[in-house]
């Protein structure tokens, strides 16, 4: 953990990539540096990336000229001299694109491969993934049904029938800790491996406020009352292509009662067992949630009393 009163920073977020905002309608600019030698192609292939055990493992121009066809790459922007694209090759067989790859570079889940991916890259990767969400999942306007075009560097979608725009969408969700004393909530899905805990978190709904969602989240889930509302950060999260908000609020009142098929279980746990859960690892109980996770850094701030 970081020295001080500061929190460690969220997995998958950063700020070195420069997205070149000023240039993605710029065409010039995109056709000349989708081809120059310092352009670099992510491969992504049904929610996979092309990674190498040192980080990302991108392409050269030359290399993935006869994969584009019809499926245009999206600029993510510049980085350490370099102008990163990702290009989605779900169409191609697997084995064609692990073909062209790297040499000890395989195709790799994002969830899998961020832990051991320097920040920049994983965040990079982060952004790849949302986006090309969002394109296979837009290929058609939503007004009209006809077919839609990208556009500004894959950051638009046209629809030359209805002359409608339409621009990458994020899903607000919040995830919280709620905390009493030395005592916090969490609460665990049926789904998840045996003796996972984690932080309370959902969606946030039309024409609700942040707050108020962290509130009727944790009343929803647990049929608890809740003061305090404190946001702490935020972090990507593309599976599919959502933003987490995380914050702390104060246990005000009510006995924990698990909504019945969303929490399977709920409980509070104190602070020394949360340490000593941490110690053991996976094998302690609860098992606490992953690096990857922006739980893990609301949980651990928490556990080191740098939140209140």
């Amino acid at each position: 953990m970081p020295a001080g009163n500061e929190s460690p920073a969220n997995p998958l977020a950063g700020r070195d990539l420069n997205r070149r905002h000023e240039r993605r309608t710029d065409a010039d600019w995109l056709a000349e540096q989708r081809t120059h030698e310092t352009a670099r192609f992510h491969l992504v292939w049904k929610g996979t990336f092309s990674v190498a055990e040192t980080g990302t493992a991108p392409l050269t121009p030359h290399v993935v000229e006869d994969l584009i066809g019809d499926h245009p790459p999206v600029l993510l922007g510049t980085l350490d001299g370099l102008t990163h694209w990702v290009l989605d090759v779900s169409h191609h067989d697997r084995s064609a694109i692990e073909d062209v790859l790297p040499h000890g570079a395989m195709l790799t889940g994002l969830r899998d491969s961020a832990a051991k991916l320097p920040p920049a890259e994983a965040n990079m990767l982060a952004f790849a993934s949302g986006i090309t969400t969002w394109h296979a999942r837009h290929r058609f306007c939503p007004n009209c049904g006809a077919p839609t075009t990208m556009r500004a560097g894959g950051h638009e979608r046209h629809c030359d029938a209805c002359g409608s725009t339409h621009f990458p969408r994020t899903d607000p969700a919040v995830i919280m800790l709620v905390t009493d004393g030395d005592r916090c909530v969490m609460g665990r899905q049926a789904i998840w491996p045996q003796g996972f805990y984690s932080a309370l978190a959902g969606f946030v709904e039309p024409g609700e406020s942040l707050e108020d969602a962290v509130a009727r989240e944790v009343k929803e889930e647990v049929g608890l009352d809740i003061t305090n509302i404190r946001y702490h950060s935020s972090q990507p999260w593309p599976f599919p292509q959502s933003v987490m908000l995380g914050f702390h609020a104060t246990y005000a009142g009510g006995d924990i009662v698990p909504a019945p098929g969303e929490i399977e279980d709920a409980r509070w746990f104190t602070r020394d067992e949360l340490k000593d859960a941490r110690a053991m690892g996976r094998r302690g109980f609860p098992v606490l949630a992953p690096n990857i996770s922006i739980a893990s850094v609301l949980i651990h701030s928490w556990i080191d009393g740098l939140v209140p």
